[in-house]
């Protein structure tokens, strides 16, 4: 699956066959991000301070940084993939899931198309 291409594989979406092509590191820019989600996801990184880190803390992280960012802010579920949850934002469909190469930024569309924007963490 190439970068920015809505899931079109056989398998469910987000499931880890999906995922194994998923972009390296290279920021939030480029991704048709709004300013806000890039703020919200740039703040999240920085959050991160550990090589390793685990789906819980980028989720706790990504919930204080929405709150820094929107006042009174929340994040919600936005969908379910083999993997986990995906948490991120109803208004943009923004949101991170865990993932076998890492926690994963995706995009959730109206439809329910899940979109992989890249890696959370490098």
């Amino acid at each position: 699956m190439e970068s920015g291409k809505t899931d079109a594989c056989a398998c469910p979406p987000i499931s880890p066959c999906c995922l194994l092509d998923a972009p390296a590191w290279s920021g939030f820019s480029g991704l048709g991000l709004s300013e806000r989600d890039r703020r919200i996801l740039e703040l999240t990184r920085g959050k991160l301070v550990h090589a390793s880190v685990d789906f819980g803390e980028a989720v706790r992280a990504l919930g204080e940084a929405v709150e820094e960012v929107i006042p009174a802010g929340h994040t919600y579920v936005l969908g379910q993939s083999a993997s986990g949850p995906i948490i991120g934002s109803l208004v943009s469909g923004v949101g991170i899931v865990p993932g076998d190469t890492g926690i994963l930024v995706v995009r959730v569309d109206r439809e329910g198309l899940r979109t992989t924007l890249g890696r959370l963490v490098p």
